[in-house]
């Protein structure tokens, strides 16, 4: 799918594209997963709302870079390190797996 469209996403995601754009995917989404969240016992309280706000916001964030750029890394790969970052937090990157060596 992203193949297929890549030039539609480069202008829906890019410093020209419509602010409305990522604003209506990440309302969409977050009322989705804050729904399958409070199914699961999760509070419906502020702290919900904001964690699922920053989520959701740095998650576009990534991929409206990554369709900014011109080369970038496998969709795969840049999956693993969402995936990483959802799960072990930005922190953890920058720290213990910041000691990797370049």
């Amino acid at each position: 799918m992203y193949e297929k469209n890549r030039k539609y996403y480069i202008v829906l995601f890019g410093d020209n594209g419509d602010p409305s754009f990522q604003s209506k995917i990440k309302n969409n989404v977050k009322a989705i997963v804050k729904k399958l969240l409070i199914a699961r016992g999760i509070a419906d309280d502020y702290e919900l709302d904001f964690t699922l706000e920053y989520m959701l916001s740095a998650m576009l964030g990534v991929l409206s870079y990554w369709f900014r750029l011109e080369v970038t890394p496998p969709k795969d790969r840049l999956l693993e390190l969402m995936y990483d970052l959802v799960n072990h937090g930005v922190g953890h990157k920058l720290t213990t797996e910041g000691e990797r060596k370049v």
